[in-house]
């Protein structure tokens, strides 16, 4: 997704793709570069909710299910 993009633009995006599917997410600094760069890594990490796959050219995006109490 954010390969070759500057890191600007990519956060940008990320933050749309956030509020896109949940449009209560907030996430701004250092918690939305930390998720950018590990997705650029080509890592799996989660942010408010949201799964994000960073294997190969085209990132995967997911909400995660609320966690079960009880």
């Amino acid at each position: 997704m954010a390969d070759g993009l500057p890191q600007a633009l990519a956060l940008r995006l990320l933050e749309r793709v956030l509020t896109a599917l949940d449009p209560a997410a907030a996430p701004r600094g250092a918690e939305l570069a930390r998720w950018h760069a590990a997705l650029a890594a080509g890592q799996v990490a989660t942010l408010a909710g949201l799964r994000g796959e960073g294997r190969g050219a085209h990132w995967h995006f997911v909400r995660v299910p609320p966690h079960r109490t009880g």
